[in-house]
């Protein structure tokens, strides 16, 4: 058992036993021990006290000498507490300054006690010494930070109550003395409720009460008679009970009510107006718009701020050759009544039936026009299709008439020439007979051409995979095409079959594929696409009325000469080609067209002249029953981006959000540590300032909030990546913040994957860290 040292009567074990404790506490960290012998004055220093000063081990400074390392102020203050306890025995505690070797200035903690003999003479002083100057130091940084964030608040514009939670004012900042006609010593401290009884009962007093028991913001607007003001008041709840950011509305609400009144005048004078179905625009000479009511909102999308003062040919007119016509009809015989082209905001065209009047001032001179527009564009197109409906009818019925009575006509012949072949001996006459058999079969060729679009799809109907017929247009396409043009095919997943004629079908996309062909004389590339698509409300087609269902829909498009408008709208008809005679008949299309149809679907062109053609087929889906054929796709685990140790600070006032994020960030490889705000978080980051990687931190917290954490890092620690989380954009904090350094924002709640994304992407060096999470 050891003996302790009031049991110790041989100096010279007494001695070393004093030396072995004084050098178990400099093993601790920035503590030295040091010893004086009171007779012989041998003065000494534990190692570790020799590092912290900056003397070579073992050879501490002679008494003198240390007693020269103090300060003056200071020197004086250790001389005396040695002496004192070297004659009496006193020990004493003092955090004083000393020079380090090099010169700096240490702040230090210099402990001492008497150690006595058996006979209670005094031998030695011994103590403690302890670095304290980094504490110091960081106490002072969290002073200034304190004095920083308190400087702020008393510089806001706006006013700023804290109440703790038995509602006593805990702070006021300036202006909210200033706005509530308050004095600082008489309130603070006081209960809200016993010096304002007045809100007890009112929006504001029950707007604080929510916030402190729903712990949500609450925002309220209300006149307050006792200082004759409008205040517009933000309760937010804090973890030690409401801050109340308050701003005098008083100005705002004099103007708002003032404009409320003309508004009531102006609203009476354009109700009328606006219930008109049709959109009214009021446009002057100078053709800039002075009046829009809300059927013109509605059609143009344009809001009356973004077009009153502006050119009505600016916002709605592409080409003003009719424009001009109308305006000029107008101004000359006082009106003008007819279709115009017009654009929307969108940039959709629209067909607008217009009725314009011009309007003339009390001397009778012509000041402004009055224009009463009905977009009549669904209604002109279906009017259109329902001509061109009408018109394929009729030539169908025509063409199924005329095709069925060649087909007579030609039959016979054909037999003959072919019976007549057989038995010809003569080389010339076998010729002859051989063009006209090859003459009757084109002729045959075009009356069944003819007759699928006369009569559609013939035979019997069975399932069909879209997928598969695709994939033998592919093999088509490759022996087909020449070598400059290329072809793309892009099939979605799951492709729903169809009921029909796979052979019909198969010659409805051979067709548009040699389309496309011939539309690109000088190459280019020919793009397939099919995907499944819903129907949900009756479509008007050229073909058509198509039902709404279940569709699978084909896209042929080429990047070739194009068509105009007009050579679109006959595209389908039969007997209409843009080829030289002799390379096609112009039933290509129209046969095409009587096969969807007859598959219970529609065809659909688009093109513009040099931008080349898309043409669409959809074609009606098979009961789900028979099409259930949808391949495996099953998922594959989503990959999501790992941590390789890196540490991330998480700041979060709410223990289960840290305590999860941590969780998270830590399954997927990072160290974590934590703050509960900004305060605490800087003072982490000083007890840690190279080993953070990143910090993640809320943007609403007590005490000190993100946004504030934030700017102080941008100040202390430039550079340090920063990724802030935010259910509340509060005054404007989060987008404040980007110019501090946060590198991307999450939206409360966040999932793994947006958090994980997050911080793999704002890490300096993410390099390739993808991965399954653990």
């Amino acid at each position: 058992m050891v003996q302790p040292l009031s049991a110790l009567t041989d100096p010279t074990e007494l001695r070393l036993r004093s030396e072995m404790m004084l050098r178990m506490a400099g093993s601790l960290a920035r503590f030295g021990g040091w010893s004086l012998d009171v007779q012989t004055g041998t003065n000494f220093w534990s190692d570790e006290l020799c590092n912290i000063l900056g003397f070579p081990a073992g050879a501490p400074p002679r008494v003198g000498d240390a007693y020269a390392l103090y300060p003056a102020e200071d020197r004086e203050l250790v001389t005396a507490a040695m002496a004192e306890c070297a004659a009496h025995g006193t020990a004493f505690d003092h955090v004083l300054s000393i020079h380090h070797a090099d010169g700096r200035l240490l702040r230090v903690r210099v402990v001492g006690e008497a150690l006595r003999a058996p006979d209670g003479r005094i031998t030695h002083i011994e103590g403690a010494f302890h670095d304290i100057t980094e504490q110091e130091a960081e106490r002072a940084a969290r002073a200034a930070v304190e004095e920083r964030l308190e400087s702020t608040l008393d510089s806001l514009s706006d006013g700023l109550l804290i109440f703790d939670s038995e509602w006593r004012y805990s702070y006021l900042n300036p202006k909210a003395l200033e706005i509530l006609g308050l004095d600082l010593d008489s309130v603070l401290g006081t209960v809200f409720w016993d010096i304002a009884p007045e809100p007890v009962r009112s929006t504001f007093g029950a707007a604080m009460r929510s916030a402190a028991d729903d712990g949500r913001t609450i925002i309220s607007r209300q006149y307050h008679p006792i200082i004759d003001r409008w205040l517009e008041a933000t309760a937010y709840p804090t973890a030690s009970g409401v801050a109340v950011y308050i701003r005098d509305v008083s100005e705002d609400e004099a103007i708002r009510r003032d404009s409320d009144a003309k508004a009531e005048v102006i609203s009476a004078q354009a109700a009328l107006l606006d219930i008109a179905r049709d959109a009214i625009v009021v446009r002057n000479l100078d053709h800039t718009i002075s009046y829009v009511n809300r059927a013109a909102e509605r059609m143009y999308g344009f809001t009356p701020d973004e077009v009153i003062g502006r050119s009505v040919l600016d916002l709605v007119y592409g080409d003003r050759t009719v424009f001009d016509i109308a305006t000029g009809a107008v101004l000359r015989d006082g009106q003008w009544a007819g279709d115009i082209e017009q654009r929307t905001k969108d940039g959709r065209t629209i067909i607008a039936e217009c009725s314009w009047t011009l309007l003339r001032d009390d001397e009778g001179k012509p000041k402004a026009i009055f224009a009463v527009n009905s977009d009549v564009t669904e209604l002109r197109h279906e009017q259109e299709l329902a001509l061109r409906r009408q018109r394929m009818e009729s030539l169908g019925t025509l063409a199924g008439g005329v095709a069925h009575d060649l087909n007579n006509v030609l039959s016979p012949i054909l037999l003959g020439v072919q019976s007549l072949s057989r038995s010809e001996t003569d080389e010339r006459r076998s010729r002859m007979l051989k063009t006209m058999e090859t003459s009757v079969k084109r002729g045959a060729d075009m009356i069944r051409q003819v007759l699928t679009f006369a009569r559609g799809m013939e035979g019997e109907r069975s399932p069909v995979d879209v997928e598969d017929l695709l994939g033998e247009l592919r093999s088509f396409a490759i022996e087909a095409l020449p070598s400059n043009i290329s072809l793309k095919m892009t099939v979605a997943k799951g492709l729903w079959k169809t009921i029909g004629d796979s052979t019909q079908l198969m010659q409805v996309l051979v067709n548009l594929v040699t389309n496309a062909r011939d539309a690109m004389p000088d190459g280019g590339t020919i793009t397939v696409s099919a995907s499944n698509q819903e129907l949900t409300d009756a479509y008007a087609s050229v073909s058509h009325l198509a039902n709404p269902g279940r569709y699978i829909a084909i896209d042929v498009e080429d990047d070739g000469t194009g068509m105009s408008a007009e050579i679109a709208g006959k595209a389908f008809e039969p007997f209409f080609t843009t080829k030289e005679p002799g390379h096609g008949t112009g039933l290509g299309l129209a046969s095409s067209l009587a096969i969807t149809r007859a598959h219970g679907g529609y065809m659909q062109a688009y093109s513009e002249p040099g931008r080349g053609s898309r043409f669409q087929i959809h074609l009606a889906a098979a009961p789900e029953d028979i099409a259930a054929f949808v391949k495996d796709d099953s998922e594959k685990p989503e990959e999501l981006p790992i941590g390789h140790g890196e540490t991330v600070l998480v700041v979060d006032d709410e223990l289960a959000v840290r305590e999860l994020t941590q969780q998270t960030l830590e399954t997927f490889g990072y160290h974590t540590l934590s703050a509960s705000n900004g305060a605490e978080a800087l003072a982490v980051l000083a007890g840690n300032p190279s080993g953070i990687d990143l910090v993640l931190t809320d943007m609403m917290m007590p005490v000190m909030d993100g946004a504030a954490l934030a700017a102080e890092m941008s100040v202390v620690y430039p550079g340090m990546p920063i990724v802030a989380a935010s259910g509340l954009n509060a005054n404007g904090g989060v987008a404040r913040s980007r110019a501090w350094g946060v590198r991307h924002f999450l939206s409360k709640p966040f999932t793994t994957q947006t958090l994980l994304e997050a911080v793999h992407a704002s890490l300096p060096t993410s390099g390739d860290r993808t991965g399954h999470g653990r």
